[in-house]
């Protein structure tokens, strides 16, 4: 049933029902002032908000791995956290990660939307996440994150650094990086239609991370009608940190992604996942 909205303001962007109930035609958002908007579910929105609650995760979320020594369940605590664990005879490698993606249903474009002023193309993402150790010795044990979107839905690190660069296994990605070989903080990263690094683009550093802390992530690729090319937008803890111009392929599909792997044997590395929220304008079947 479509209900009439009786009184409204700022040009009917906002008003109530004869029920008395709050309209909004494009969507409600949480947030602002310094914190992460978080976009709700409308019928022009296609949006997705995780908090972790229960005990089991949602049919929404594949866990993937590429060793056996990682796990992944949520935890007993306040709040709801999914935490994903290592161990110390797990594999090494960046093709021995762990993550929680949508797996191969992939169901984000950055090209979503009819690219008109109301709801544009906006394709978001925001995560919070904390991990255990920010070391660049083997001692400590060299753990990689990225959270972000990626063209891979499967245990394939969408990039990391070891030391020598950035190297992207993703052909499109985009998204936050953390990788001691470069850095120790979180640096903003992209690629563009194209494996083998000669589309990568990054951003370092932009934030320290701190081990154990929780840091919240935001992104966001938008794109105007005739763009297609598009620019992302970048916000840590609620402050924007960058832009990335024509970060993706806009109309390649992506999953969300965010996982981790370790560099060293014998340390078992944890990476914990608060929420995950992801937006996009409703596609237009165009």
């Amino acid at each position: 049933m479509s209900k009439p909205m009786l009184k409204g303001v700022h040009r009917r962007f906002l008003g109530t029902s004869y029920d008395d109930e709050v309209m909004a035609p494009y969507g409600f958002v949480a947030g602002g002032d310094g914190k992460p908007s978080v976009l709700l579910h409308s019928h022009d929105m296609v949006a997705l908000f995780d908090d972790f609650l229960g005990d089991l995760i949602g049919d929404e979320w594949a866990y993937v791995e590429g060793d056996t020594g990682y796990s992944n369940a949520i935890q007993t605590g306040t709040g709801g956290v999914t935490r994903i664990t290592g161990s110390e005879t797990n594999g090494v490698s960046p093709a021995e990660c762990a993550a929680i993606t949508q797996g191969l249903v992939k169901q984000w474009k950055a090209d979503q939307g009819t690219g008109g002023p109301k709801t544009g193309r906006r394709l978001r993402m925001s995560a919070r996440v904390k991990f255990d150790s920010i070391s660049r010795t083997a001692e400590g044990g060299r753990t990689h994150v990225f959270v972000g979107f990626s063209d891979s839905g499967g245990a394939e690190m969408p990039a990391y650094d070891t030391g020598a660069g950035v190297i992207s296994n993703a052909a499109d990605l985009v998204g936050f990086l953390f990788s001691p070989g470069g850095d120790t903080g979180w640096s903003l990263v992209s690629v563009k239609s194209t494996a083998g690094d000669s589309g990568d683009q990054l951003s370092v550093p932009v934030v320290a991370a701190v081990a154990n802390t929780y840091d919240t992530l935001e992104l966001e690729v938008r794109a105007g009608l005739s763009d297609t090319g598009g620019r992302a937008h970048f916000w840590i803890n609620g402050v924007k940190r960058g832009t990335i111009d024509s970060p993706v392929g806009s109309a390649i599909a992506l999953t969300p992604w965010v996982g981790t792997w370790c560099q060293d044997t014998g340390y078992a590395q944890t990476l914990d996942i608060d929420y995950i929220a992801i937006s996009a304008p409703r596609d237009t079947g165009l």
